[in-house]
């Protein structure tokens, strides 16, 4: 995920800015800037890894599996995003 951080940070133009959404509803869609889109998936990475890697020990193999699936599934968020920022 660093990777791909400084990827989007190199190729994006400084005046980008990440697409994002809180929540369901529509009206809750907005955009971020480049900095602020970089450091956010790098917070969520970091917050899933935290999550998966320290648990108790009777649930630890299901839940490193997870936190693997949403590592992998928040890296391929984060390359389509700086794909769509590089457009």
């Amino acid at each position: 995920m660093v990777i791909v951080a400084v990827w989007g940070w190199k190729a994006a133009p400084s005046t980008a800015r990440f697409f994002v959404r809180m929540g369901n509803p529509s009206g809750l869609d907005g955009t971020v800037s480049k900095g602020t889109g970089v450091l956010t998936w790098l917070a969520l990475g970091a917050l899933a890894l935290v999550g998966a890697l320290f648990v108790d020990d009777e649930n630890r193999a299901m839940l490193e599996i997870l936190g693997a699936v949403l590592l992998a599934f928040l890296l391929l968020m984060e390359i389509v995003s700086v794909r769509r920022l590089t457009r």
